[in-house]
């Protein structure tokens, strides 16, 4: 009978361990896939790039280019602050102790403010400035991030409210700052679906590393041991914000007020 039962215990090591090698050779094949798809997405865009000089003229490319590295930059660290929070939020909030219908009403507490706070103050750009509203954008978003280390429910309001704003801004006033600032330095108008073809493939890729990058942070060992909360999936919301506060700062620094 002792001998029967080492037998099993045997056999379900070396499951185990055939298992665990499966699971991390899927793991590189996975990475190997990313890179080669990444890789191609990046001959394709450049190439698209290069074909705009010669449909519109080397000139007029040159200011088109400068618009592009500006607008990008932002754009880029702006959306990979939104899309690491995605896979953790709800996870977050669970962490948190708080139940299915409670999460429910937090969430539709951020759609309804951004709807209709968000919407107006996305209006005031026309106003104010668009720079200025992705600023604002990255700056509250960050708080917002920020805020979610703590299990207070009025806090965790605020920053829905916060995030609410946040994202109508995110939808508004990077394109609008984007077209307003490419009749600035007469940049012919052709060029913004370039433009904009470029946003979306940068959205992609940081969709992509943000997954990466919080993934990496959630499942870190020492992800609960910050002064600032205990939340194991607040990391990749702290890294969301550092991104945020960069949009913020980026905006500021490499846009002009448009």
């Amino acid at each position: 009978m002792a001998s029967r039962r080492d037998l099993l215990e045997e056999v379900s090591r070396a499951s185990a361990r055939v298992g665990a090698h499966m699971a991390s050779d899927a793991t590189g094949l996975e990475l190997v896939a990313l890179v080669v798809v990444c890789g191609f997405c990046v001959v394709l865009q450049a190439f698209m790039a290069r074909r705009g000089a010669v449909k519109h003229g080397a000139g007029d490319h040159v200011a088109f280019q400068r618009l592009r590295r500006r607008y990008n930059a932002v754009y880029a660290l702006g959306t990979f602050g939104d899309w690491i929070q995605g896979a953790y939020l709800y996870a977050l909030y669970r962490e948190h102790g708080f139940e299915m219908a409670d999460i429910g009403y937090i969430f539709v507490l951020g759609y309804f403010t951004s709807a209709t706070l968000g919407t107006y103050v996305a209006s005031l750009g026309d106003e104010h400035g668009h720079r200025k509203l992705v600023m604002l954008y990255g700056v509250s978003y960050g708080i917002a991030c920020v805020a979610m280390r703590w299990s207070n429910l009025a806090v965790l309001l605020v920053s829905r409210v916060l995030s609410g704003v946040a994202y109508s801004l995110l939808f508004s006033s990077f394109e609008s700052w984007a077209i307003t600032e490419a009749d600035r330095v007469r940049v012919d108008r052709r060029y913004l679906v370039q433009l904009f073809s470029a946003a979306t493939f940068f959205n992609a890729v940081s969709a992509v590393a943000a997954g990466i990058a919080g993934n990496a942070v959630v499942v870190a060992p020492d992800a609960q041991t910050t002064p600032l909360g205990g939340n194991r999936y607040a990391p990749a919301f702290d890294v969301g914000a550092v991104s945020l506060f960069a949009c913020a700062l980026g905006a500021r620094t490499w846009w002009a007020e448009a």
